[in-house]
C-alpha cells in the first residue's frame, strides 16, 4: 500500500512521535471521515508498506525520526506559501521551512522532496504581483534542493463560504489562472525548473504540466519494483490510491483555506496521546474492523 501521512492533518508537523510509535507497534486505527462508529484497523507492517508520502507544512519535528524510516522508502510533498499570519495562522516561519528543506534535502537527496506552493489566491494583498515576488523569492532559495514545484489555485467549498467572505477571498478567475501561468512559465524559464499543476486546468500551453501528486512512474522509480495500484477514484486527478491515516480536524496550522478543519479543533487535540492507537479520538462505542492492505510490488515473474 501506499500510505499516506497525511491529507487530512498535518502528522509531520504535528504528531510525529504518535506516528512513529505507530510504526513500531505495526497497526494503527483510523476513523471514517464520514461515520466516526467505524473504525479501521490498518497493518503498518514493513510487509506491506511500498512507501510513505508526507504532506506538511513543517517537516522540522519530524527530521530527528528519519533513521526509524530507513528501511522503508518515502518522499515529502512540502507546502511553502507567501502567505502571512493573517491567511495561514499558525504556520511557522516560512524561513525556517525553507531551512529545513534544505537539510531535508541533504539528507535524503532531492529527488525525494515536491514544493508545493498551494493554494493560490488572490487579493488585494495577495495580488499578482506579490504572488510573482514571492515565487521568484522561493525558487531562489530552493531550486537546488527540490525536485519540482506544485501549484493549485484555491477551491471555495460550501462550507469555507462564510469565512471566505469575511476575509474577501473569492475564486480565483480565468483571467488571474493565466497570468499566474504565465509569471510561472517565464520564472521557470529564467531559473531552469519545472512547475507542474493539481487538478487543475490545461496550463501546457506555459510549460505547466499536469502533477500526479501518487504517480505510479515515480514510486515505481523510488521503490525500485513496478506495481499493480488502482486510481483514486475519489479524486479528479490520475494519483494512485492511497492509504490516509490522519485525522480531520485536528491540524493547528489553522489556515483560512483549509477544508479540513471547523470549530471542534482544539476539542479534538486534547484527545491526543502520543500512545494511543488512534490519533486525537476515543474508541467509545465504535466498530473495529480489519483492512485488507497489502503490498502493491509485483512478482518478477510478471515482467
Amino acid at each position: 500500500m501506499i500510505l499516506m501521512v497525511s491529507q487530512r492533518t498535518d502528522i509531520p508537523a504535528f504528531y510525529p512521535k504518535w506516528f512513529i510509535n505507530r510504526l513500531k507497534k505495526g497497526y494503527v486505527l483510523v476513523k471514517n471521515p464520514f461515520n466516526d462508529k467505524q473504525v479501521s484497523h490498518i497493518s503498518l507492517s514493513k510487509d506491506v508498506i511500498d512507501c510513505i508520502c508526507f504532506l506538511t507544512k513543517n517537516p522540522i519535528p519530524l527530521i530527528p525520526y528519519l533513521d526509524e524510516l530507513k528501511d522503508i522508502p518515502y518522499f515529502f510533498h512540502i507546502t511553502v506559501t507567501g502567505y502571512g499570519n493573517d491567511i495561514e495562522k499558525r504556520v511557522l516561519d516560512k524561513r525556517k521551512i525553507i531551512n529545513s528543506i534544505i537539510e531535508l534535502s541533504k539528507k535524503i537527496g532531492k529527488n525525494r522532496i515536491f514544493l508545493r506552493y498551494d493554494p493560490i489566491l488572490i487579493t488585494d494583498k495577495y495580488s499578482l504581483k506579490y504572488h510573482e515576488k514571492a515565487l521568484e523569492k522561493l525558487i531562489v532559495l530552493t531550486k537546488d534542493y527540490v525536485k519540482e514545484y506544485i501549484i493549485s489555485f484555491v477551491d471555495v467549498y460550501d462550507k469555507l463560504k462564510t469565512r471566505f467572505l469575511k476575509y474577501h477571498i473569492s475564486s480565483v478567475k480565468k483571467e488571474e489562472i493565466i497570468a499566474i501561468a504565465e509569471i510561472i512559465q517565464k520564472l521557470a524559464d529564467k531559473y531552469s525548473v519545472k512547475f507542474k499543476s493539481c487538478v487543475e486546468e490545461d496550463l501546457s500551453d506555459y510549460g505547466i504540466y499536469e502533477a500526479r501528486c501518487i504517480d505510479k512512474d515515480y514510486i515505481e522509480d523510488l521503490i525500485g519494483f513496478k506495481i499493480m495500484a488502482k486510481k483514486n477514484k475519489n479524486r479528479q486527478c490520475d494519483c494512485l490510491e492511497v492509504v490516509d491515516i490522519g485525522t480531520y480536524n485536528t491540524c493547528l496550522h489553522e489556515c483560512l483555506y483549509c477544508y479540513a478543519n471547523n470549530e471542534n479543533i482544539f476539542k479534538n487535540v486534547l484527545k491526543y496521546d502520543v500512545d494511543n492507537d488512534i490519533l486525537c479520538a476515543s474508541l467509545d462505542d465504535v466498530k473495529i474492523t480489519k483492512r485488507n492492505v497489502k503490498s502493491l510490488k509485483c512478482k518478477p515473474s510478471l515482467f
